[in-house]
């Protein structure tokens, strides 16, 4: 470049050129399209402000905010920049973690297992051949809780366990018990915390052993005459259970029971005979089998049971 010769005074406005060739600009190395346009790298002051912005922000508010606020030759040149910089992030955090990236079953195996070393919360990963890993989920206060809560047969809390269908692909089955340390300010009823929980993908005898099994020997310096279990009455469930708790006392959700029977019933009967209504108050009404406190009563209703039903068909 040439210095430009001016008298002073006579003009404030002059023209510069240029000799020689204008570089060529040229795409991306990692870039498969040969057409591409020109790679512009971003300044690292830019991409230092759009780091900084992802914290707090999604990957377009970040963009229109650089790219309104930044001179255009230190703008991004396009929102893949700002994307690009926020997966970058993510991996580093995954990285530093300890986790990686799962693009197969291996991959998702090793993660979980993985975990059981590094969150507190996950404390058993179980592999079994020819089935997906399970795992045992708890807390140190969970365990503590249910030993403080749950062994008191006349006035603690019954260790309830329902099995959930719907989670995704695999099976939940969470224990809850109620915290009866504490009321609630409306109804004055304790209320129910979640303890151990159980995610499997079978639910045989076997698979729930992995479950209970463990928590026997958590439990192992408890007295089980205490132990009240509740359970939706779930074959396989019940079968692990009577095994690792063999002195406890055993409970069935009235609202388990009721849909069962109401279901069953809906089968023979139909859900709108006058004879469903009649079977269904007897068993779940206000002076229902349900209600019995004990054996000889409960023996008792079971032999009106039929008596009252045929009365009240007439």
């Amino acid at each position: 470049m040439t210095s430009p010769q001016f008298t002073a005074g006579v003009s404030d406005r002059f023209v510069v050129e240029y000799f020689g060739e204008t570089p060529n600009g040229c795409c991306h190395g990692n870039s498969k399209d040969p057409n591409a346009l020109p790679y512009i790298r971003t300044p690292a002051a830019t991409m230092e402000e759009i780091s900084d912005k992802l914290q707090h922000h999604g990957a377009s508010q970040v963009y229109s905010e650089v790219r309104v606020k930044d001179d255009i030759a230190d703008a991004p040149r396009n929102v893949r920049v700002v994307l690009n910089k926020k997966a970058s992030q993510a991996r580093s955090a995954r990285e530093g973690r300890g986790d990686h990236a799962c693009h197969n079953l291996a991959d998702e195996v090793q993660s979980v297992i993985n975990m059981a070393y590094t969150d507190n919360f996950v404390r058993q990963v179980v592999a079994t051949a020819g089935k997906v890993p399970s795992v045992i989920l708890y807390t140190d206060r969970q365990i503590d809780e249910v030993k403080g809560f749950c062994f008191d047969r006349n006035d603690g809390s019954v260790l309830g366990f329902d099995k959930t269908y719907n989670l995704g692909a695999m099976h939940v089955t969470p224990s809850v018990y109620k915290n009866v340390s504490l009321n609630r300010t409306r109804t004055g009823d304790p209320p129910i915390f979640m303890g151990p929980i159980f995610i499997h993908s079978h639910s045989d005898t076997l698979t729930y052993s992995q479950f209970f099994g463990h928590l026997s020997a958590l439990l192992m310096g408890c007295d089980f005459q205490q132990l009240r279990l509740g359970s939706d009455e779930e074959h396989a469930m019940c079968k692990s259970m009577q095994h690792f708790f063999p002195r406890a006392h055993f409970l069935s959700c009235a609202r388990h029971l009721k849909e069962n029977c109401a279901h069953k019933i809906d089968e023979s009967m139909g859900c709108a005979s006058q004879e469903r209504r009649v079977v269904m108050d007897a068993l779940f009404g206000a002076d229902g089998l349900i209600t019995c406190n004990d054996v000889v009563s409960f023996d008792e209703s079971t032999g009106k049971i039929p008596t009252s039903i045929f009365r009240n068909m007439k």
